[in-house]
């Protein structure tokens, strides 16, 4: 069963913690800190309340349980959802008890979502973060990476909440990609699905990614899921009863899962993990212009095809 610390008591809030990264400027140290603050308990309690998921094919019935909105540092008045690579991602749901979704159960939770929010990608527009105005091509060519960005973009999806009438606890989907494990995912890159339309069609989909494995942008989130189900009224392992099952891995995947979990080194200091991270972002943010520029291709269509308000 997941288990998640409590919150300490000199814990920071989810704005004081992420300004505390925006004015250090150390990108690279970024995964590792907001690592070490979620293991230590300082999450919203809200997340912590798990929401059961229920899906059932061949005679067959699962219930598993995710948190009912991604991975965020601070409380529950004030709190930041914060992206992670792969490993960083995985670090966090083993301390936990808990795995990474697949891409079927990424559209299982948007379906069972009590609130479905419209997909907002910066990529696709203007915006103006910390007082300064970005184009589209300035947003793909790095501003997706800043840590401002991922504050800003948490701001708008806190405004569309409090239009759904949403209450803390209800299960929310819509609003990233999720960090993912899937069978298309290849060795050292990042696998993510998500950001569904009002069809439930995810933008980006598969679950793979052309992306370094530590790579994170504001566009994706980190959705817990319990690492313990009930299967046909008994308790299973994820990973072990039902992913790597053939009789019942198509539950909540496209057949049997070969890749189980990100990799990384529990052997190695924080320092060592925290300047592997630094440069893989460094060189994944200066060479892949030319493919966030088809990105933008993409974004662009679909934003022409549905009505961002």
């Amino acid at each position: 069963m997941a288990n998640f610390p409590s919150r300490p008591g000199d814990a920071l809030s989810g704005s004081q913690f992420i300004q505390s990264i925006i004015a250090s400027g150390k990108i690279g140290q970024r995964d590792n800190l907001i690592v070490q603050e979620a293991t230590r308990g300082n999450i919203p309690n809200f997340i912590k309340n798990l929401v059961p998921i229920t899906v059932s094919d061949k005679g067959n019935t699962l219930i598993y349980k995710v948190t009912p909105d991604y991975l965020s540092v601070g409380d529950d008045n004030d709190y930041i959802r914060v992206p992670l690579g792969g490993p960083s991602a995985q670090r966090v749901a083993d301390a936990f008890g808990c795995i990474l979704p697949t891409p079927k159960m990424s559209d299982q939770i948007w379906k069972e979502a009590k609130i479905k929010l419209a997909p907002k990608p910066l990529s696709g527009t203007t915006n103006i973060i910390s007082g300064k105005t970005y184009n589209p091509q300035q947003m793909l060519s790095g501003k997706m990476v800043d840590t401002d960005t991922f504050e800003y973009h948490n701001n708008i999806i806190e405004k569309q909440l409090q239009e759904s009438g949403h209450k803390q606890g209800d299960l929310v989907a819509g609003s990233k990609k999720d960090v993912v494990l899937s069978n298309d995912l290849v060795p050292g890159k990042l696998a993510i699905h998500g950001l569904h339309d009002e069809t439930g069609k995810p933008i980006q989909g598969g679950g793979l990614s052309r992306h370094d494995a530590n790579y994170s942008d504001y566009s994706s989130g980190i959705r817990l899921v319990d690492k313990f189900a009930i299967l046909n009224g008994r308790s299973v392992d994820l990973i072990k009863d039902v992913l790597q099952n053939p009789e019942y891995a198509g539950l909540i995947n496209n057949g049997v899962l070969t890749n189980v979990a990100y990799q990384y080194n529990k052997d190695k200091s924080t320092n060592e993990q925290s300047k592997e991270t630094m440069v893989a972002q460094n060189i994944d943010t200066k060479s892949n212009l030319s493919g966030r520029v088809q990105l933008l291709e993409r974004i662009t269509k679909y934003l022409d095809q549905i009505k961002i308000t």
